[in-house]
């Protein structure tokens, strides 16, 4: 099997015509036409690009340039979101912020506001808890007390959650190769005996 190289025009873009359909061109004269040696058809498969051109009876490889700054600034992205993602979905796993459905979810915060209001002074209104206590059919103080711990449970964990995902971004932010920054495996954990629960 050979090739044969047909020079389209002046800036070397070319046609490669494996001699097997040399037939298909009747009005092309092969004898004319540069046909390659085997080492310049091997040189050709390891080096064509697309972008390489035939001048002089050889091949111009044009090297695709790469903006290494525009690659490593996509995979800094990337990262930050996988790092984010996954901080996230911690405090959500321990939180069984998917076994709650959302309105409940949407008292957390006035719970939580409640209970620390309560702490501070025994004599204060707490609406919020004080109907759910009735319709769960439990003393009022229990469901306060146990809400203040969980709402202090859950501030603890989201201060080290939120220093771990802190220091993984301050890793990626020094990284200056992909190698770097592909070595960022964010895992989180609570250091041994942290409360994980979080308010119902």
């Amino acid at each position: 099997m050979a090739y044969f190289v047909n020079v389209i025009d002046e800036q070397g873009n070319y046609e490669l015509i494996d001699d097997e359909f040399i037939g298909l061109y009747p009005d092309l004269d092969f004898n004319t036409l540069p046909k390659l040696t085997d080492k310049q058809y091997q040189t050709y498969l390891a080096k064509a690009n697309g972008k390489e051109r035939f001048v002089n009876g050889e091949f111009v490889y044009e090297q695709i340039k790469v903006d290494m700054q525009a690659v490593i600034s996509a995979e800094k992205s990337a990262k930050l979101a996988e790092i984010n993602q996954k901080a996230q979905a911690f405090i959500n796993d321990l939180a069984k912020y998917n076994e709650t459905p959302k309105f409940e979810r949407d008292t957390w915060l006035e719970q939580a506001k409640e209970a620390k209001a309560w702490v501070a002074d025994p004599t204060v209104q707490t609406p919020t808890l004080e109907l759910i206590a009735q319709m769960r059919g439990i003393p009022l103080d229990t469901l306060r007390q146990k809400a203040y711990e969980k709402a202090m449970a859950y501030q603890t964990v989201a201060a080290i959650v939120a220093g771990q995902r802190q220091g993984y971004e301050d890793r990626l932010e020094q990284a200056e190769t992909l190698e770097q920054i592909q070595a960022i495996e964010p895992m989180y954990q609570l250091p041994q005996g942290a409360n994980n629960e979080q308010t119902d």
